[in-house]
């Protein structure tokens, strides 16, 4: 697995911290399509991806609703370990 921590050549941005994952999922997509879009002006070459962690991915991003949202924005995840600090999921 790869660590959290090593050197990388994507962007990352991470949510996911509060009691309400929607409300953290809308503030995270709206940063996340706006990131991305500046991002492939000045990099067009570099990958962005949304950092989350297992239990969230397993609890609130396997939801019919969810994924659909996901598939329709093209978000790509990085799905981490956080007890391990190590990805164990990239989707793109």
């Amino acid at each position: 697995m790869n660590s959290v921590s090593s050197n990388c050549t994507f962007n990352c941005l991470i949510f996911f911290l509060s009691r309400s994952p929607m409300r953290d999922f809308e503030t995270a997509l709206g940063q996340y399509l706006i990131y991305k879009a500046f991002l492939s002006l000045e990099h067009p070459e570099q990958e962005l991806y949304l950092a989350i962690g297992e239990i969230i991915y397993e609890n609130f991003f396997q939801k019919v609703a969810i994924q659909l949202v996901v598939a329709k924005y093209q978000v790509s995840l990085l799905v981490i370990d956080m007890n391990k600090q190590e990805i164990i999921k990239w989707t793109n």
